[in-house]
């Protein structure tokens, strides 16, 4: 139960791992924290607004918290909308981060 909000507090989980090992950090300050989001959302939502009721997905009562913002969109989706995004960019800094230190070890 509740698999979409488990996968996504995994990814998150492991995109704080990623940057406490490899001392990575893709936001230094708050103002640039916020303006992710904002872009995040800025695309996610509208995108959801067209997509949920031409039924694109659907998100069906069971599994799901049942908390809706901005009407009809569930926060596990607005969720996804923020930490996938921040996974594979950690994701994509963390391989080059390995690749440098492989390269300096050649």
């Amino acid at each position: 139960m509740y698999y979409y909000l488990i996968s996504v507090s995994i990814l998150l989980v492991i995109s704080i791992i990623l940057e406490i090992i490899y001392h990575e950090h893709l936001f230094d300050f708050w103002k640039e924290r916020l303006i992710w989001c904002l872009i995040a959302l800025g695309i996610g939502i509208p995108w959801d607004y067209y997509a949920i009721p031409h039924e694109h997905w659907i998100f069906p009562g069971w599994g799901i918290l049942g908390i809706k913002l901005f009407g009809f969109i569930p926060i596990e989706e607005l969720l996804w909308f923020l930490i996938v995004p921040y996974f594979w960019i950690t994701v994509y800094h963390t391989i080059h981060i390995i690749n440098d230190k492989n390269k300096l070890n050649k």
